[in-house]
């Protein structure tokens, strides 16, 4: 049995997911991470999808726990731009960072 979503559904993309879930390639720059994620959600989803990328800003079990897995790897803030190299694999340890990749993911994906 093949099942078919209606034509007028849309997906909803956990960016915490989407975030783990691209391999980054080896040297390579970050603006090829970025074509990376955009290719990933278009192999995946298609062109019409939302992706939800949230925060925790206040104090909250969630909070908590990123706070616990963040000590655990840490890395220093990178300053970067498109056409830098990558430089680590710790990159995302640093909430500084991952922020920073999210705001370049979300206004290349607008």
């Amino acid at each position: 049995m093949q099942h078919s979503l209606p034509n007028n559904c849309q997906f909803v993309v956990d960016g915490g997911y989407l975030l783990h879930s691209v391999v980054w390639p080896q040297r390579s720059t970050y603006r090829n991470v970025y074509q990376g994620y955009i290719a990933y959600v278009l192999n995946h989803y298609g062109a019409g999808i939302t992706t939800a990328f949230d925060g925790y800003n206040t104090i909250s079990t969630k909070a908590t726990e990123q706070i616990r897995k963040a000590k655990k790897a840490t890395s220093s803030d990178i300053l970067f731009d498109q056409h830098m190299h990558i430089t680590t694999t710790t990159f995302l340890a640093n909430s500084n960072n991952k922020k920073s990749l999210i705001d370049m993911l979300s206004s290349m994906m607008t």
